[in-house]
Formats: C-alpha cells, sequence, structure tokens
C-alpha cells in the first residue's frame, strides 16, 4: 500500500515537472543591435524611423540599415550575427560575411528579402542538445512586408514561410501558418509556433526559417517579393523527469513530498511521503 501511493505521488510530480517549458535558446538580436542602436542614417534618411512597427502608416518611409554600415570597430551587423554563431543565406549573401544581398535591418530586427531576392536565416546550434532530443518547438515573431519600395501601397506581400531542421543533407520542412493582413492593416508582429515533430535535433543540427520553396531559390532567380520581418527567436522542450529529481543518496537526511509530489522544505501537520534512502513511506505529522 505505502508503494502505490508512493508511486501516485512521484507519477503526479513527475507530471507536473515535465509539462512546464524548457527554454534552450532565446534571442530577440539585443546583444547585436545594442551596438548600431543609434543608426539613424544620413542624408534623405537622417531622423526617420526605421522601427516598422514603432511608425506604423502606410505612407510611412521605412529607410533600412543596410548590412554595409560599420561600427566603431569596423564590423557590419551581419558580422555580430556571425559571431554570434547566426547565419543570413540566400540573396547572393556575402560569405566573408559583410554584404547580404536582400537583408536589411530594421530596429531592431532583419528585414528579409527584396525584389527578385529572398532571404533565410538559421539560428545558432545549441550544444545542450548534445546526441539528440526529440519533442522540441521553435517559435518566433514575423510579418510580411507591405509592397511598395517606400510609400503608398497598402497591399502586403505573399510571403509564405517554412522552418527547415537540417541534420547534414537530411532535411525536413515544417510550414509555417499562414499571415495573411488586410489591405492597409497596421504592421504587427504575428507569433508563430512549430512542433518540430519527428525529427531528432542534436548538437549539430541547423535550424533555419526562410520562404517556403516556390518562393525561394538560392541565387535569388525567384521573380518576386517576398519580404518578411522575424524577431524573438525562441526553442523550447519538455522539462526533466521528477525521478531523479527524488532520487536521494542512502545517507542523505529524510526528504517529504506532499501527496502532489510537491517537494515540502519544512511539513506541518498533514500526510506526506517520506523518502530517505532506498527506503520511502507514507507518514502522517501532526
Amino acid at each position: 500500500m505505502k508503494k502505490f501511493l508512493l508511486s501516485v505521488a512521484v507519477a503526479a510530480f513527475a507530471f507536473n515537472v515535465t509539462a512546464q517549458e524548457k527554454v534552450y535558446f532565446q534571442s530577440d538580436f539585443a546583444k547585436t543591435w545594442e551596438v548600431f542602436k543609434d543608426w539613424e542614417g544620413s542624408g534623405t534618411n537622417a531622423g526617420k524611423a526605421i522601427d516598422a512597427v514603432g511608425s506604423d502608416g502606410v505612407n510611412n518611409y521605412l529607410p533600412n540599415m543596410p548590412t554595409t554600415v560599420k561600427d566603431a570597430n569596423g564590423k557590419t551587423a551581419l558580422q555580430y550575427l556571425a559571431d554570434e554563431g547566426w547565419i543570413i543565406f540566400g540573396g547572393g549573401v556575402d560569405p566573408n560575411p559583410t554584404v547580404s544581398n536582400g537583408c536589411n535591418f530594421q530596429k531592431f530586427y532583419p528585414k528579409m528579402g527584396s525584389t527578385n531576392k529572398q532571404n533565410g536565416i538559421t539560428i545558432p546550434t545549441i550544444a545542450e542538445f548534445g546526441n539528440g532530443v526529440e519533442n522540441i518547438t521553435l517559435s518566433f515573431d514575423w510579418f510580411p512586408f507591405r509592397a511598395g519600395s517606400k510609400a503608398g501601397s497598402g497591399l502586403y506581400d505573399d510571403t509564405e514561410l517554412v522552418v527547415i531542421v537540417a541534420n547534414g543533407s537530411d532535411e525536413k520542412q515544417f510550414l509555417v501558418p499562414t499571415v495573411k493582413p488586410e489591405e492597409g492593416a497596421k504592421y504587427q508582429w504575428y507569433p508563430a509556433s512549430i512542433s518540430l515533430d519527428n525529427v531528432t535535433i542534436n548538437k549539430d543540427t541547423r535550424i533555419s526559417v526562410r520562404p517556403i520553396d516556390a518562393q525561394y531559390l538560392p541565387n535569388g532567380t525567384v521573380t518576386g517579393v517576398y519580404r518578411y520581418c522575424i524577431n524573438n527567436f525562441k526553442v523550447t522542450g519538455k522539462g526533466s523527469s521528477a525521478v531523479s529529481e527524488i532520487e536521494v543518496d542512502s545517507d542523505a537526511p529524510a526528504t517529504y513530498y506532499n501527496l502532489q509530489g510537491v517537494k515540502v522544505a519544512e511539513p506541518v501537520n498533514g500526510m506526506y511521503i517520506r523518502v530517505k534512502g532506498n527506503k520511502s513511506e507514507k507518514v502522517v505529522i501532526k
């Protein structure tokens, strides 16, 4: 009977723990953009806002920060991203990397693509994945860009995205839910959460986001404009098993859990599961 009660408590505890979200990776590009936070452009671009969401309006001119802009150390934002393990690809990306045809930057996120040039982005590898994990979720915020290079059009690009999980030459694609803002609608972030099911992801796996095959070719020869902005990446999985949480050394003092499997530091009056060494039992404390 004691063993059965403990099993129930442990099972409940394990469920509570594994249901929690474990964050393996998270980035809003803050580290890179801090270096360029004061950039305002020059000439006709000077002083104009470059946050599409923060300065919304069909007739607003939103100058992009070119990938050629360098900081005081002579480095571009693209180089800073590369130092962090990001890869911007497609559209004729310079492998150095210093220049990316099609990719520019808003404050404080990438604006991907331009006319007849499409770009994708690969997140850094995650060492914590080790030899492989499953049941991983990739989430991010994004929105398609409006047609018209400067102003006047409220029509959005028909951009559709796909997540690609690559283990060497083996790739698996996961479609991102389509976003179709109405003509003239305000810019806003649209959250996407993609369950990367039936694929093992390890420390060398590359996870990328780019336009779907029909809207993308590495050399940028697909005719059309399939632009998008993207930010707030997060890679999550399930938490660790509760069984390991309650394993104790045989010489360790007794540990107490309530009947829901939650550890209790200082038990008071009531019924508890006491674990000491390899022995566990149901006890009543008065």
